[in-house]
């Protein structure tokens, strides 16, 4: 029997500017922006939620991403 435990993270983070809206384009992008650039923010919440084997399943699909990994021996891959 598989025990192992599926979860996601959501986080929201503000991102205050002058002039016109931010333009988000990817996380290391906005890390520059906030930390170099001139950009403030802060992160307002983050959400840890348990999902089943079929949740992350489904979860991977609606990303775009490939749920096999999911498969039992997908990590004996990695030890070719």
């Amino acid at each position: 029997m598989n025990n192992q435990k599926f979860f996601k993270t959501v986080i929201t983070y503000e991102i205050l500017c002058a002039d016109e809206p931010y333009e988000f384009e990817s996380l290391e992008q906005a890390h520059y922006d906030v930390t170099i650039g001139h950009y403030s923010g802060m992160l307002l919440d983050k959400q840890d939620v348990e999902l089943t084997q079929n949740e992350m399943h489904e979860a991977l699909i609606t990303q775009g991403s490939d749920p096999s990994f999911l498969d039992d021996d997908w990590d004996d891959e990695s030890d070719d």
